[in-house]
């Protein structure tokens, strides 16, 4: 009961199951950065993390976030 719920909730935001089980566009997975030097590991991270802030995505998600998008379900 509670899988059909969840299923119909889905489908009520038009979000595609499979999208939920794929990983992030640029998504590095963690084998890739266990085990580093410390300044390798740390230059490995600002440069994941500018390239994600570079294409703006995070900062048009806060303006629609704070013209009330997404807020009680509603995107």
């Amino acid at each position: 009961m509670a899988l059909r719920s969840s299923l119909a909730h889905i489908r009520a935001a038009r979000i595609s199951p499979a999208v939920l089980t794929a990983p992030p566009a640029g998504f590095v997975p963690p084998s890739q950065g266990v085990g580093l030097p410390l300044r390798q590991a740390m230059a490995n991270e600002f440069a994941l993390g500018k390239a994600t802030a570079d294409t703006g995505e995070s900062q048009a998600g806060a303006r629609r976030f704070a013209a009330g998008a997404g807020r009680h379900g509603q995107f």
